[in-house]
């Protein structure tokens, strides 16, 4: 009986299945189905998605749609592990620098998402080429932000309707769970040159232009990082919290912790998913010196996402408009070209901004793609979750193979994982199938 235990402490792991006919029971731990739904708790809507509802339909278009589940708060492991988010790079974030820069040591492409609201595409094709770049050390091939987007995307000409496509209108932007899932699911991401960019994301096209594309990497790892919830008062104070409630304070030590991982991983794996307000017409942005801090949610929203590809702690907060409690901020890689109104494509963001640490994920491992098949039920990615107080629960996943023609055989095994979790994997246990 195959059987592969996984210690994993990344908060997402997802590599594919790719098999025959297989059974597969995942053990996290549980009792009885009684005892198991009795015990079930659904994830709760975040407050952010909830406010972003009540938004107008045309305010809606100009803004991102929040994660719209809160996440599991984190919770010492009685392991002895910590769980996942920011302890998986502990050991590393004691000794990260005062500054650094990832377009001081790899080549970065400064796009330009033209008039479109792929803001959130051209961000991810940034953290695909940055993560190839820094694993291999050349310069990644460029990555399609329109093919990301249209893939995501439901309705086609013709009443065309793409099954691997979110109920999100075009020309609405989107999310990094999106993107996170195009590529677990293997649809993409393919290369530029195979669907260029057009400067127009609300115009529907023939569902054709996104099929049939070769797709060139495979995602085998990924990360969301704890997010960090602030109240900042008119005096510039700032509250930190765990949840989009704000109901649970986050300590001052757990937000130095949790910077402290989302730099690790720059340095050592790539660019970082985050959103901001729509810097071009705040009057928070400080075009002289390329810097933005948003301190309320009565005049900004979160309407842009950028790549953050480093940070200097020592930028002084006397660059901003408005000046925030300390120095230190983020340095991130916009998608308006090199002529708009930031640093040659690069935008300063305070640590202290309201809302640049509460949607942030990154990719920690991506290859060339090495299978045929891919075989799941989750097609859209990692959306909700439940939870349990059970310590250990059983699943199990039946699968019918495309082609019974020949054989295939199983490489990988992934999950989403939301919590520092034992994973024990059996395939097809009682040899049914052959």
């Amino acid at each position: 009986m195959p059987k592969v235990k996984i210690k994993q402490i990344i908060k997402m792991l997802f590599l594919s299945f790719l098999i025959l006919n297989i059974f597969i029971i995942t053990k996290c731990n549980a009792n009885t189905d009684e005892e198991l739904i009795k015990d079930a708790k659904p994830a709760e809507f975040s407050q952010d998605f909830l406010n972003w509802l009540k938004l107008s339909d045309k305010q809606k278009k100009k803004t991102i749609m929040p994660v719209i589940y809160e996440m599991p708060e984190e919770k010492e492991s009685t392991s002895g592990y910590n769980t996942m988010f920011s302890r998986f790079y502990e050991i590393f974030a004691k000794s990260v620098e005062s500054t650094y820069s990832l377009k001081d040591e790899i080549e970065l492409r400064v796009k330009n998402q033209g008039n479109t609201s792929e803001c959130w595409a051209f961000t991810f094709t940034n953290i695909i080429e940055s993560t190839i770049s820094k694993a291999t050390g050349k310069f990644s091939d460029e990555y399609s932000p329109r093919h990301i987007d249209y893939s995501c995307t439901r309705d086609f000409l013709n009443n065309k309707i793409n099954d691997y496509g979110f109920d999100r209108e075009l020309g609405e932007g989107g999310t990094y769970l999106n993107a996170i899932s195009y590529l677990a699911g293997g649809h993409g991401p393919v290369l530029e040159k195979d669907m260029p960019f057009v400067n127009d994301d609300t115009k529907k096209i023939d569902i054709s232009e996104i099929q049939n594309k070769e797709v060139k990497k495979h995602i085998e790892g990924a990360t969301i990082f704890e997010p960090i919830y602030k109240k900042i008062d008119t005096s510039g104070n700032i509250s930190y919290y765990t949840n989009t409630l704000k109901n649970s304070q986050m300590s001052e030590s757990k937000v130095a912790e949790i910077r402290g991982n989302i730099k690790q991983h720059i340095k050592q794996y790539g660019g970082v998913y985050t959103i901001t307000t729509g810097y071009l017409n705040d009057t928070n942005y400080n075009e002289k010196n390329a810097s933005l801090y948003s301190s309320n949610t009565t005049d900004n929203l979160m309407m842009h996402a950028m790549t953050i590809v480093g940070w200097d702690d020592g930028y002084s907060k006397d660059n901003f408009v408005t000046k925030p409690m300390t120095d230190g901020a983020y340095i991130c890689l916009n998608s308006y070209g090199t002529n708009s109104y930031d640093d040659k494509g690069y935008v300063y963001v305070s640590y202290c901004d309201l809302f640049v640490e509460t949607n942030l994920a990154g990719i920690t491992n991506i290859n060339d793609k090495d299978f045929d098949s891919v075989y799941q039920y989750d097609e859209l990615g990692f959306n909700t979750y439940v939870s349990y107080k059970n310590d250990e629960i059983y699943t199990s996943n039946l699968y019918t193979r495309k082609n019974t023609n020949k054989k295939e055989y199983l490489s990988e095994v992934g999950t989403y994982i939301v919590s520092d979790t034992d994973v024990e994997v059996y395939v097809d246990p009682t040899r049914k199938y052959k």
